[in-house]
């Protein structure tokens, strides 16, 4: 079979040219006045950006937890879903930690009950010097208070697992997990646990707060808040080809499937802070277009949970896309009538020899 002829095309994309007025989100659309026609694959050549992202962004602040209480003697127990919200912009650990104390304490009632007894537990997070959280919990009170037990609630927008946790510290949003553990409304453990649960037994995975004297829950990896992972470049138009997908779990039989999704490249972020990340490979990612042509496209920057960026919280990107066309042999009207006359020649005029 005769290979395809590809040819190559560029396009600069600049982050300055986005309409402000439009929207805030890191995200730009591109027309072409001349349509590029015949495309064959498209792939991410070049792309730079600064390494100074907030490291709390919109939506990625909140912080969500679980409070159960169980009365003195008492045989059922009532829980209550907590969170707080990180006001945006860039944090050290030990700053997070000042920042997430000061959101708890200005909530106005912390108790999962109508029980008289029930105080207001005190927590209080501190970045430990081996670069872990350490999650001070306790149940205060004058020996009546009963027990208070602490569990985290995780998400891919929430920052338990990048302070540390890990899964068996937390109960995931995203994870499906059978309600093995006498719980009223298996919804604790889907992702909508964002409603209150009534517990009529403990569950061993939470952790029990000290009475009077703290206990502490301590981070099982170090903290990697200060310094992102990466982000991912995005674009519908550009990757309906559907030729990239990406993992996530069924809620109804709980396997782990593959969507397709329209990630166009993983940009990881292997610099310093404050340095410029450039992405340059010699083997592209290339996503295939079945031949079309294409005249607008969008580029979007998501965060590693899926979240588009705001311009204002990761700053302004460059970015070269490159376009691999397929060349048609074009025939023309005039090449047409001169290939019918040439063959018209050879079939009526007699053959001869010139010498």
């Amino acid at each position: 079979m005769e290979s395809l002829k590809l040819q190559r095309k560029y396009i600069h994309v600049s982050s300055d040219h986005r309409f402000d007025q439009e929207h805030d989100e890191a995200r730009i659309k591109v027309h072409m006045h001349t349509p590029i026609k015949n495309v064959h694959s498209v792939a991410v050549k070049q792309f730079s950006i600064a390494n100074a992202m907030e490291n709390i962004r919109s939506g990625e602040q909140t912080l969500r937890w679980l409070e159960v209480y169980q009365p003195q003697n008492g045989d059922e127990a009532s829980g209550k879903i907590f969170s707080v919200d990180v006001p945006i912009g860039y944090y050290t650990a030990a700053d997070l930690c000042t920042a997430i104390n000061a959101q708890i304490s200005a909530i106005p009632n912390r108790r999962c009950s109508d029980d008289t007894n029930e105080t207001d537990a005190t927590i209080t997070f501190l970045a430990s010097g081996t670069f872990q959280i350490e999650a001070s919990l306790s149940n205060q009170g004058s020996g009546s208070q009963g027990n208070k037990y602490f569990q985290p609630l995780t998400s891919p927008s929430t920052l338990w697992k990048r302070l540390g946790f890990s899964e068996q510290q937390m109960v995931s949003g995203k994870k499906r997990k059978a309600a093995d553990q006498n719980i009223t409304e298996d919804a604790m453990l889907t992702d909508i646990a964002e409603e209150a649960v009534e517990y009529q037994s403990i569950p061993p995975s939470l952790f029990q707060m000290g009475n009077g004297t703290p206990t502490t829950l301590t981070s099982r990896f170090p903290y990697t808040i200060e310094s992102d992972d990466g982000i991912y470049l995005c674009s519908h138009e550009l990757t309906r080809g559907g030729g990239t997908f990406e993992s996530s779990v069924n809620q109804d039989n709980l396997h782990v499937v593959a969507k397709p999704v329209d990630i166009l490249e993983w940009i990881q972020f292997d610099q310093a802070r404050y340095s410029h990340v450039h992405y340059n490979t010699n083997t592209p990612h290339f996503h295939y277009m079945n031949d079309v042509s294409v005249s607008d496209f969008e580029i979007s920057l998501k965060s590693s949970a899926g979240r588009t960026l705001k311009i204002n919280e990761c700053g302004h990107f460059q970015l070269v896309l490159m376009f691999e066309t397929i060349s048609h042999d074009e025939i023309s009207a005039q090449f047409i009538k001169q290939y019918n006359d040439e063959g018209y020649a050879l079939a009526h005029k007699k053959d001869y020899v010139r010498i």
